[in-house]
C-alpha cells in the first residue's frame, strides 16, 4: 500500500542494491549491516546501538514496478542513525508510544534521511527534485501516523 497521494517516482529494485552499497561501504562502511528482504509487503526496521553491528532490514515486494517506497524507509531507517542522542537513548526513545515525543525522534530520522537520500540521489544522477519531493510527502504521512494509535515505521 502506498500512502502518498501522488505517484512516487518510478524506481526499480536495482536502485534499492544501489542505495544498499551506497549507505553501507560510502557512509557507514565497517558499521552498517542492510539486509533487503524479498516478501509481499513493505517494511523497514532499524536495529539499534548496543548490538555488534548496526543493522537496516527492509522487507520489499520484489515483483513491484516501483521500489521508491522500501527505497524511502531504507533512508528513513538509515536516518536513526545519524540522529544525535546525546540527549536520550534512542531505545528509550523507541520505546515511548505515538505522541509528540516519539514524532520529533521518528522526525529527525525522517530529516537526516531526507539528507542520506540527497547525497545519494546526486550520485546516481537521478531526479533529485521529483525523487525528494515524494520522500518529504511519504514522510509527512508516515509522522501523522504518530499522533494516532497506530504507526507507521
Amino acid at each position: 500500500m502506498n500512502p502518498t497521494s501522488q505517484q512516487p517516482p518510478r524506481l526499480g529494485v536495482s536502485t534499492l542494491f544501489q542505495a544498499k552499497s551506497f549507505l553501507c561501504w560510502d557512509v557507514f562502511p565497517d558499521q552498517l549491516a542492510v539486509q533487503l528482504i524479498p516478501m509481499q509487503a513493505n517494511a523497514g526496521y532499524y536495529v539499534p546501538p548496543g548490538n555488534p553491528l548496526l543493522s537496516i532490514y527492509i522487507f520489499y515486494e520484489p515483483d513491484a514496478k516501483n521500489q521508491s517506497i522500501p527505497l524511502f524507509l531504507l533512508f528513513h531507517e538509515a536516518g536513526h542513525i545519524t540522529v544525535n542522542t546525546n540527549e536520550q537513548s534512542p531505545a528509550r526513545t523507541l520505546d515511548v508510544p505515538n505522541g509528540p515525543q516519539r514524532r520529533e525522534f521518528e522526525k529527525q530520522a525522517w530529516n537526516r534521511g531526507e539528507r542520506l537520500l540527497t547525497a545519494f540521489c546526486r550520485r546516481q544522477a537521478l531526479a533529485t527534485e521529483s525523487v525528494l519531493a515524494a520522500f518529504q510527502q511519504y514522510a509527512e504521512t508516515c509522522l501523522e501516523s504518530y499522533n494516532g494509535s497506530t504507526g507507521i515505521d
